[in-house]
């Protein structure tokens, strides 16, 4: 919808479930990535993934999407977790470690 489209400067679009359903994607997301793209406005993908943003933005194409339209990037959940824990308690900060973590991923890329 046109008044949609024209009302924001940025879309923030969730991938699963909102662009693809982890096989194909939805009926009119393709449409609508290259319409908001064509459009002018910014797109950025968030995704509650535990892989680095680069993993989430290289499988769009396997879903028919141009990763090169989302020039704002992707946010992921994993990515954010990561770069938390190394800045709050990774062996370059001055806090005091007083704990071990360990991750535990299904995502081989990880």
């Amino acid at each position: 919808d046109d008044d949609i489209i024209n009302r924001y400067d940025a879309f923030i679009l969730d991938q699963f479930g909102v662009l693809h359903n982890g096989r194909n994607a939805l009926p009119g997301a393709v449409e609508c990535v290259k319409a908001l793209h064509k459009a002018g406005k910014l797109l950025i993908i968030l995704s509650n993934t535990s892989s680095p943003a680069e993993v989430a933005l290289s499988k769009l194409p396997t879903y028919g999407f141009s990763s090169d339209l989302f020039v704002g990037g992707a946010v992921t959940s994993g990515e954010e977790a990561s770069r938390y824990i190394k800045e709050n308690y990774g062996s370059n900060n001055k806090k005091e470690i007083t704990s071990k973590a360990y991750m535990m991923t299904w995502d081989a890329s990880v």
